[in-house]
């Protein structure tokens, strides 16, 4: 089985918090829970090879949540500026 994504994230798709976590491996980080009342969402998201050897900090930085797929796709850094 897949390792997967933990992610609790706004709105827009950005990450809040995230842990992984590997169907295998039964000492993995347990996963991050919303806090009802702040319009936070939650998904779990299978991770492809290469988003499993990224760092969890990198991972959330770089990549948000598209709300309609439950899935990571790349983070346009020009739309913050």
């Amino acid at each position: 089985m897949p390792v997967v994504l933990h992610a609790v994230y706004d709105s827009r798709g950005v990450i809040i918090a995230a842990s992984r976590t590997d169907p295998d491996d039964d000492k993995s980080t347990p996963a991050p829970i919303p806090q009802p009342g702040e319009g936070n969402y939650y998904a779990l998201i299978p991770l492809d090879e290469a988003h499993v050897k990224m760092t969890l900090d990198q991972l959330c930085t770089t990549t948000r949540v598209d709300l309609k797929k439950k899935r990571l796709i790349a983070h346009d850094l020009r739309s913050q500026a």
